[in-house]
This record gives C-alpha cells, sequence and structure tokens, in this order.
C-alpha cells in the first residue's frame, strides 16, 4: 500500500517457482529452457481442451537441452521417494528424465529415467529410492529437500518434438498446513459499526497529522457511513464529501481497518467484492506490528521499527484505471544490504467487482505465498534476509486517487460520488495443536488442502501405512469411513460435505493421527 510509485522504476519480475504437485492451471507452473531452440510454454490439451497441461518443444540441437522449475517451498524425500506424472509423446518409445537438484543433505544432482511407448498419454512413476547420482556410479535413496527439478526428454539425444506433461506429483512439499481457524470476522451476527473488539479505525493521517502516504486525496474516518456492516458483509466506502482534519480540506472520506490480532505464520482468506469505480485504489494487506505508525492499533506494544523495515504484504491492491488486474506484493528493507526493496507482480482477475473472490496470503518460516481464488500467483523464499519473523496484522481500505489511483496528469471523474468494498469475510489460520504429538513435534500426518473444497489429500510423514481413515463432524457423527487403504498416501473427496470444520483420524498399524479439516 506504500510508495508504490517505485513499482515502476524497480525491475521486478515474476518469480517462477511453485511447489509439487504441479498441474499447470497455475500461472506459477512455468518451467524455464535451456539449450538451443528449448521452449516451454502451456495450452490446453488437445484431447480435453477445459485441462491445461505443460508443453515442452525440444529442437535437436543439443543432446541436453531441458526445462526447470525452482521449487518454493522445496521437495522433500525424507519418506516418500516416488515422483509420478503424465506424459505425451506421439513419436514412438521416449526416454525422460527427472532430475532434482539443490540438495540440502549432501546429494549431488539426481535424477531417474523412464521410457514410454510414445503412441499418445503415459502415465509415469519414477522411485527415487534407486536414484543416479551424477559423477557416481551405483544408485542411492534420497533423503532430505531439493530445490529444484529439471526435465528432459531423449536426454543424450538430438530429437526434436512436442510432447506434454501434466499432473507432476511426489515427494512430500515442506509447506506448513494451516488447520485451525484462530481468528475470524464473518460479519454474520451484528450489524453497524466494524466489531469494535476486533477492528480498529485508523483515523490519524501519517504525514505530519495531515496527510496519507503515496499522494492519496481522502481523509480516513471512523464515521459509520464510511464502514458498516449490512446484511453479512463488511461495507468500506469512499465518498465524495468536504472533510476536516487537524485543519486540513480533503474532498473524499474512506475507511482505513486495523485488525486488533496479530500474529506470525499462518494463513489469511478474505472474501471481497472490489469497487469498480475510476480513482479508486482497494487493498487487503498486513503490516509488522512493530511499526509504530501514527495512529494504529498496536503503537510501540512490538517494538518500533518504522516502515519499511516492519515489512509489508499486499494481499490485493488494484489500481484506478484497469480492474481486470490485482497486484501481490512485499515491500521491506533488506536486512543484508540494508536496502529497500519491493517484489510481486499482477494476476488477471474477472468481475473483481460482481462477484466476491477469495484473496489469501500463505506466510511460513520459509516462504510467503499470495493466492486468488486459491491459485498461488506469487511466491517468494522467506529467509534471514527479509524482515517477515515478527507478527502481522491486517489492513482493509480504500485510498482514492495517488500513485496507484491514477495515472499521471488525471484525476478522479467528476462524476465519482461512492464506492464500496464488500468483505464477506476475514479469517486467519494458524497450525492446530492436533497437529503436534505429545513432544511438541510436527505429526506423522498432513491434510493438503487445508481449508478444502473439493478434494484434500492425506499423507502420512512416515514409512508407515494409512490403515483407515474416519471423518466425524463437530457432534461426533461419523460422516465418513475408509478401510485397507494400505498406502503412506490417499485422497478424501469432500465436494459433497456442508462447509465446517470436521475431525479427521487416521490410523495406521503403529499409531492414531487427529487432524481438524476445514471445509468451505
Amino acid at each position: 500500500m506504500r510508495i508504490i510509485f517505485l513499482f515502476f522504476l524497480c525491475v521486478s519480475s515474476k518469480v517462477f517457482a511453485q511447489n509439487l504437485p504441479l498441474d499447470f492451471e497455475n500461472d506459477q507452473d512455468v518451467f524455464s529452457s535451456f539449450g538451443e531452440g528449448c521452449a516451454f510454454y502451456k495450452q490446453p490439451d488437445t484431447s480435453n481442451t477445459s485441462n491445461t497441461v505443460g508443453v515442452i518443444q525440444n529442437a535437436g540441437n543439443d543432446i541436453y537441452e531441458g526445462v526447470y522449475l525452482d521449487l518454493i517451498p522445496n521437495i522433500n524425500f525424507d519418506n516418500s521417494k516416488l515422483v509420478s506424472f503424465d506424459f505425451y509423446s506421439n513419436i514412438g518409445p521416449t526416454t525422460i528424465q527427472v532430475k532434482f537438484e539443490g540438495s540440502d543433505s549432501g546429494f549431488g544432482d539426481a535424477f531417474v529415467e523412464a521410457t514410454v511407448p510414445g503412441n499418445g498419454w503415459s502415465q509415469v512413476q519414477l522411485d527415487f529410492s534407486q536414484a543416479n547420482i551424477i559423477g557416481q556410479t551405483g544408485t542411492q535413496s534420497l533423503s532430505g529437500n531439493f530445490s529444484r527439478i529439471a526435465l528432459f526428454v531423449a536426454p543424450g539425444q538430438l530429437l526434436s518434438g512436442t510432447f506434454y506433461i501434466d499432473n507432476i506429483d511426489g515427494g512430500e512439499s515442506t509447506i506448513t498446513t494451516f488447520d485451525e481457524l484462530v481468528w475470524s470476522d464473518e460479519f454474520d451476527d451484528y450489524t453497524g459499526a466494524p466489531d469494535p473488539t476486533k477492528w480498529h479505525h485508523q483515523v490519524i493521517p501519517i504525514i505530519n497529522g495531515t496527510d496519507w502516504a503515496n499522494g492519496e486525496l481522502q481523509h480516513y474516518t471512523d464515521q459509520i457511513s464510511n464502514s458498516y456492516v449490512s446484511d453479512g458483509t463488511l461495507k468500506i466506502k469512499a465518498i465524495k464529501e468536504n472533510y476536516t482534519y487537524n485543519g486540513v480540506n480533503k474532498n473524499y472520506t474512506s475507511a482505513r481497518l486495523n485488525s486488533k490480532y496479530a500474529f506470525k505464520y499462518g494463513r489469511i482468506d478474505v472474501g471481497a467484492k472490489l469497487p469498480a469505480e475510476a480513482g479508486t485504489w482497494p487493498a487487503i494487506w498486513t503490516l509488522g506490528a512493530n511499526i509504530n505508525e501514527p495512529g494504529n492499533y498496536f503503537g510501540n506494544t512490538f517494538g518500533s521499527v518504522g516502515w519499511p523495515d516492519c515489512g509489508e504484504i499486499d494481499i490485493m491492491e488494484q489500481n484506478g484505471w484497469d480492474k481486470s488486474i490485482t497486484y501481490g506484493y512485499m515491500h521491506y528493507r533488506n536486512l543484508a544490504s540494508g536496502q529497500y526493496e519491493n517484489q510481486g507482480t499482477t494476476t488477471p482477475i474477472n468481475d473483481s467487482s460482481g462477484s466476491y473472490h477469495k484473496y489469501s496470503l500463505l506466510w511460513t518460516e520459509d516462504v510467503i505465498q499470495i493466492l486468488l481464488d486459491d491459485n498461488v500467483f506469487f511466491e517468494r523464499q522467506n529467509n534471514n534476509e527479509l524482515p517477515y519473523d515478527n507478527p502481522h496484522y491486517i489492513l482493509l481500505n480504500i485510498a482514492m486517487g495517488g500513485n496507484l489511483g491514477l495515472l499521471p496528469g488525471t484525476e478522479i471523474p467528476e462524476s465519482f460520488n461512492d464506492a464500496i468494498m464488500e468483505i464477506d469475510y476475514v479469517r486467519v489460520y494458524q497450525q492446530s495443536p492436533l497437529s503436534l504429538n505429545a513432544s511438541g513435534q510436527i505429526s506423522k500426518a498432513s491434510i493438503s488442502p487445508n481449508p478444502a473444497q473439493n478434494m484434500v489429500k492425506v499423507s502420512l510423514n512416515s514409512n508407515e501405512l494409512i490403515k483407515n481413515i474416519q471423518l466425524f463432524d463437530v457432534t461426533g457423527k461419523l460422516i465418513l469411513n475408509q478401510n485397507n487403504i494400505n498406502k503412506s498416501s490417499t485422497n478424501l473427496y469432500v465436494s459433497d460435505l456442508n462447509s465446517g470444520l470436521y475431525i479427521v483420524v487416521i490410523k495406521t498399524n503403529k499409531t492414531v493421527i487427529t487432524k481438524r479439516l476445514v471445509v468451505q
């Protein structure tokens, strides 16, 4: 939300990084190519146009042309050693090699190959308990984390052709599952002003007590006309009206809400409709609670480092002239160089003002992901050079004009009267105590995605096998019972379930593991 003009000055490219599984429906699932003439792109599957697949275009000019993708978070081979994918070739028997690089456990680059018939789609499964290590003889069983996947079609050969790949999965993601709803406002059980136990109106201008950053043209107020709850949603309303604060008159009012809840690591989901009017700059974002900004809720409770040292994460911003995209961005001071940096990207959005969309942040010790409708469109590794190891709080606001509200030389249309950002819910998830065992370590099982809408993958993080899974609702009623699974992972289909909290009981031959699952 701050100093957005630097976006136009700093070189900031989309970060192509992702974690398994990869299904190429996501803007992040884009491999980079190497070798003369090799290319990678995405397109609809010719046999099923509703499905998007990855395309590897071999030019046949280099015996080791291929494609690669950095995995954030990394893939882990401590337990599951299998990697599977769908592969299409129509030129006869074809060899494909999958290689993992960037081991944190002392392994060299590790690869496994398979030959497919080459007469259409084939399902391929590779076993990395028998991986070849470049520069070594024999095979080894992989363990630990790897940070990059590379794919080669016909390695060691000069082969031209077009090949499709889809549904790459395997190993285990190192990303944390946030499965407990720890704070929320559903806006369903009250009307009027935003719940004062959950929300704080930030009204004191942060620049000399008279102005807001970025050349914004509004005053923020605590007037109920600018922020109110009705019909199950929160409305933040920007209004064209004269309003004076600290002796300074402005022509627009709006609201800027701070959550009275700060947390470190977790997932934020916000369901919202955005304003359609030109000149509006809506934002859903976070700031480090140690900022001690004038008029914010936490003051110096968590420290007083200022901006950008506190770190900022823009889950959603939308400019004032193109309502077909949203921004996901980070602003921070690099702790190693001492320099201000920003990084982020945009993503297309359909009907942002007429339909609710889900804007999300997934934030762990290792990675920061920004999502639109559960699709990751920006991803950045979190490390000790970044100030994202301190509690953050949530901000909701509409700015008027300013660096992202107006293009240079333009003005808010004279016809503007008011505009609303409508919030259906704000939810914060963290890792449940049920995800820990008695010694405080992460449990042997993971459920992903969580929250879920259609299907969840239940996986064991050990060499045990799942024998039985039971799903209970919060009243203790048995909803689902699967027996004789005898696999380290399985899928549960939840699209027919009502929204709410469920308890998953996973039984192995040695233990019983209990997890929470949120169905949306």
